[in-house]
Formats: C-alpha cells, structure tokens, sequence
C-alpha cells in the first residue's frame, strides 16, 4: 500500500508498505532476502497473520513544515494498520523495516520499534528494526492517555 501526503497538489511525503507472510518478512527485514524479490510474495490485506514490511518513508526535507508532514504520515499509519480499530482493518502481527539514514533510524527509535542487527547491501550499512503490532499499539494509547493528562495538567 503506497500512502501519499500532498499539500496544494504537491508530494510532501508518502509511506510504502508491503503485506507478507512471517517467513518471507523475516528474510526481508534481516536482509537475507533481496528486497527485490519481495514482490513475488505479497499477500492480500485480507489474509490473516499479516507482517508488514515498510519500505520507504519519505517526507521532503527542504520544507520547513517537514515535520509536520512526518507526523501525518506515522498517525495514518496507526490508523491503518496498528490500532486495528475497523472491522475491516487488516490481520497485522508484526511490522518491520530497515534503515539507512539517521532520519529513519530516529523515527524507528522514537516509535520504540527493537533493533534486530545490521547487514549490508551494496555496500551500505542497513539497521533492522521490528515490533508487535499489539506492542505498538499499546504504546500509542499510553503514549495518548500522557498527552491529555498533561493537557488536564
């Protein structure tokens, strides 16, 4: 599923994630399947027991609103796929990525998803990164229950 964040008919960010089953998402996500390959193997968002891999967050870093455009993205993401609150919201287990740059790095930190070791492609150093979907979940409810408290406050 390819998610697109555009202010006045302008790309400012997208997310781009992939459905699959855990064997196949394992072997992405600790790189001992080429990222490539994946598309031989996605499932459809109604199957059960879904692992989503995340293959690109993207967000414009020259606008200064950039943030902001990061913020959209990871709230559509919950929505979607983490706190399941639709019937028809998708089976999702687990979710994991890897990352290169320091800017994907902080977004897996500050979402509390665990790192799983690094491996290189071409060349690069990639970080892997994975967590429950329930996990994640209940962090954001926490982390939303703090929020109006200290609005309260």
């Amino acid at each position: 599923m390819f998610r697109v964040c555009k202010v006045n008919g302008k790309v400012k960010g997208y997310y781009w994630v992939f459905p699959l089953e855990h064997s196949i998402w394992n072997k992405i996500i600790t790189g001992e399947m080429p990222e490539g390959e994946l598309v031989k193997h996605i499932r459809s968002f109604d199957e059960p027991e879904l692992y989503l891999y995340i293959s690109s967050v993207i967000v414009d870093q020259t606008d200064k609103l950039r943030k902001n455009y990061t913020k959209a993205l990871v709230y559509d993401f919950g929505r979607r796929f983490v706190l399941g609150r639709s019937s028809d919201a998708p089976d999702v287990r687990a979710i994991g990525a890897f990352t290169i740059s320091e800017g994907g790095r902080r977004l897996m930190e500050r979402a509390k998803f665990s790192y799983q070791g690094n491996f290189r492609v071409h060349g690069k150093e990639m970080k892997s990164w994975a967590i429950e979907r329930r996990t994640l979940a209940q962090q954001s409810v926490s982390e939303r229950q703090q929020r109006q408290a200290r609005k309260i406050a």
